[in-house]
């Protein structure tokens, strides 16, 4: 692999999604090496939903042990899972929309960390579409910052991580854009 080589010779980038790439500036295996994230995440200890006041400019792991099978509804063509978790005097609406599968991650007994935003629609409180991830899941994620991504409609956070970790995988190396003399003197 080389960094001039097309975007499309990545394993699993066809022409679909070589076109959402295009949109963000990507068309060459260099450029997608050189697309750098926008951010980092820390992921910190989880809280239980209790704990937790409503904020919408972070994201916080919630520790939350389901009782009950969320319930699949549909508003015309579109799955919506979702399921009302409590705890204390603190209850939150968790949906996922278009993800169906949602359903055969969370049964009844069962404890995970849900990775997302409360926010407030009205007098509740909702978290849209968090991250699922079993407690050991979470303790690996804590041990070092994740990268987040700025996407473009077709394009996950997912995508982005799994070919970064290709391109990485395949020994490419970019030139350094530091002049030598500046290396060698540091």
């Amino acid at each position: 692999m080389n960094p001039g080589d097309r975007i499309s010779t990545i394993k699993g980038i066809g022409a679909k999604t070589e076109s959402y790439l295009a949109r963000i500036g990507i068309y060459t295996v260099g450029d997608m090496a050189e697309h750098y994230p926008r951010e980092y995440h820390a992921y910190d200890t989880p809280v239980s939903i209790e704990n937790t006041e409503y904020d919408n400019r972070r994201q916080s792991g919630y520790r939350v042990i389901f009782s009950e099978t969320p319930k699949l509804l549909k508003r015309g063509r579109t799955p919506i899972v979702s399921v009302m978790l409590h705890a204390g005097n603190a209850s939150v609406q968790v949906v996922w929309y278009h993800s169906p599968y949602v359903r055969q991650q969370l049964k009844p007994g069962c404890t995970v960390i849900l990775y997302g935003k409360i926010t407030s629609k009205g007098s509740r409180r909702m978290l849209d579409h968090p991250d699922i991830y079993t407690e050991d899941q979470y303790a690996l994620l804590q041990k070092s910052l994740q990268p987040v991504y700025g996407l473009t409609e077709g394009l996950t956070q997912n995508f982005f991580m799994k070919t970064m970790h290709s391109i990485l995988d395949s020994g490419l190396l970019l030139p350094d854009p530091l002049p030598a003399d500046i290396r060698r003197q540091y």
